[in-house]
């Protein structure tokens, strides 16, 4: 069956036109070096990561299994699967938390992938506040 013809500027119902909102700026290099490398659930695992440490406008997150299962509509052996896979390729790396005593563990990603934010966090190490002289 065919599709419908969309116009161009058409958005994704319930979700608001490009430039309105939040955002998230992945280098155009993750997507060119990803795209063709990864599985579609490493890619939904990656941007999920990428999205939330961005947020905290850092290179990693923290988040347990059950909750990237849930968001991306992996199973969870899936979702280990792909951070396993992830890992192999060098794009995160993994610091293993301890288990709280709820029994929940939410290890911490390190993303190897191009940053926006790095600049800005070595600005702030110079003791400048990240401000350039």
């Amino acid at each position: 069956m065919a599709r419908s013809a969309q116009p161009e500027n058409a958005t994704l119902p319930g979700l608001p036109p490009p430039g309105v909102g939040p955002s998230t700026p992945i280098a155009n290099q993750v997507f060119d070096r990803c795209l063709p490398l990864l599985s579609g659930g490493e890619m939904k695992v990656l941007m999920l990561l990428i999205s939330h440490a961005y947020q905290a406008r850092s290179d990693q997150c923290s988040v347990s299994r059950n909750a990237l299962a849930e968001l991306t509509g992996l199973c969870i052996s899936s979702v280990s699967r792909a951070i396993r896979n992830l890992t192999k390729h060098g794009l995160i790396t993994v610091r293993r938390e301890q288990v709280s005593s709820s029994g929940s563990q939410a290890n911490t990603y390190i993303l190897k992938v191009p940053n926006p934010f790095a600049e800005e966090r070595q600005g702030t190490a110079d003791g400048n506040g990240g401000k350039r002289e």
